[in-house]
């Protein structure tokens, strides 16, 4: 518990100021594409994904060769430009489109690189509006 001892006289009281501001109306919020754009547009499905390549394939190229081979125009399937390398490890990021089965569409194709890809794991998936 805290106790405040006051001594002397109270300070002088401070008055309010009068000047009085304008009050401000709400703006209306712009909406900048139109309700049909925003449906028609489509949405996209974003996947993190770890690969982990066989022993004797740098990380690097393997990667190269992925976004080279592991593509789809239908579902326009879009990998990441960069990856990060981690303990041997591709860690990096795709998008396609919301209703492509992306296990069927990229993962299978992952598997088939029998050669060069050791494991695939998601570790995140989403849709993106």
């Amino acid at each position: 518990m805290f106790c405040f001892l006051h001594r002397g006289p109270d300070p002088p009281k401070k008055t309010p100021d009068r000047t009085l501001l304008p009050i401000l109306e709400p703006q209306p919020t712009i909406n900048i594409m139109s309700e049909e754009a925003e449906e028609s547009k489509p949405l996209r499905r974003m996947v993190v994904i770890i690969i982990t390549p066989k022993a004797s394939k740098d990380p690097a190229e393997l990667y190269t060769k992925i976004k080279a081979e592991v593509v789809n125009d239908e579902y326009q399937l879009e990998w990441q430009e960069s990856c990060e390398v981690k303990e041997g490890q591709i860690y990096t990021s795709f998008t396609i489109g919301e209703f492509a089965d992306f296990h069927d569409e990229v993962i299978y194709l992952l598997e088939c690189m029998e050669d060069d890809v050791a494991k695939t794991h998601i570790t995140f998936q989403s849709v993106m509006e």
